[in-house]
């Protein structure tokens, strides 16, 4: 047997090896350029149809959805970005979308106008505007008309003379004292009438602010009507004030069934004509003129 060198095929096969690889990589590439074509293909449908629909759905709300369409294409586009390469459903990504797109408008809407709100009423809007020394000037008038009005009663005494000059000072020095206890009733009152102008206020805010929460897309709602609407809320609450006090203050602030009593005790006995009709409070210049030359009685004081 003759005997020979096996023939070397080695750079034959790595040749075709290589080949065979090559080609086996330029497949892949194939492949995955006709499957990314595919999803890309896919993909733009699922986009146009998810952005039809949306718009389908303003539509569907009784909106023009050219108003809208900014916003939807900007979702689209935001959801298109987080589709995985290769997915076999992107359209399952865009389900909805008109929903979501109208939920963050209508959201968006309603803050906004919840910002102006507060820009018109914010925190505390309702005591700044109605202070704790609004009503002052009118508290004062209340007092002392009433004040007054109790002075007189004193003055009449002293002037029919029931009581002498050193009873009238203790009276108008009783008169005196009772004013913080005047003015702590008074002001009793005024705290509730100012705390139920700001409650007003407040209510009025409240509402518009419900409204707001409650607000469908579309709707036109001006929220700085707002300020309007407190301006004249205010402005009314001002106007009848004064009226409101008065109406509802108690009329006797200063208590004059007894000055009679301090006055006599102050003056000691004293021999002064008695006039039931001053005790009481009552002015009758007739029936003093009349009675001018009848001697009366010893005074009880």
């Amino acid at each position: 047997m003759g005997g020979g060198t096996p023939e070397d095929n080695s750079d034959e096969v790595a040749r075709i090896e290589a080949q065979a690889a090559r080609e086996a990589r330029e497949e892949e590439r194939r492949r995955e350029a006709q499957a990314l074509q595919e999803f890309q293909q896919r993909l733009g449908s699922a986009y146009d149809t998810g952005i039809q629909g949306a718009l389908d759905y303003f539509t569907s709300q009784g909106l023009d959805p050219n108003q809208y369409a900014g916003a939807i294409r900007s979702r689209g586009n935001l959801v298109r970005g987080g589709i995985p390469q290769g997915d076999t459903n992107p359209g399952s990504y865009f389900q909805n979308l008109g929903e979501m797109v109208y939920n963050a408008e209508q959201e968006a809407a309603r803050n906004r106008h919840m910002r102006a709100i507060d820009s018109i009423a914010p925190t505390g809007f309702s005591t700044s505007r109605i202070t704790n020394d609004v009503d002052d000037e009118i508290i004062a008038s209340i007092l002392g008309e009433q004040q007054n009005t109790a002075r007189s009663y004193v003055d009449n005494l002293r002037d029919r003379g029931v009581i002498t000059g050193s009873g009238y000072n203790a009276a108008v020095q009783n008169l005196e004292r009772q004013l913080p206890t005047a003015r702590s009733r008074l002001d009793e009152v005024a705290l509730g009438i100012l705390e139920g102008g700001r409650a007003g206020a407040e209510n009025l805010v409240n509402r518009n602010r419900s409204t707001v929460s409650n607000l469908r897309l579309g709707t036109n709602f001006d929220p700085f009507n707002v300020g309007t609407e407190l301006n004249n809320y205010f402005a009314d609450f001002f106007a009848g004030l004064g009226d409101r006090y008065r109406a509802t203050a108690p009329s006797n602030l200063f208590d004059t069934s007894g000055l009679a009593g301090v006055a006599g005790a102050a003056q000691g006995a004293q021999n002064t004509p008695f006039d039931p009709n001053a005790l009481a409070g009552i002015f009758d210049d007739d029936e003093e003129e009349e009675n001018a030359d009848t001697t009366a009685p010893t005074s009880p004081f």
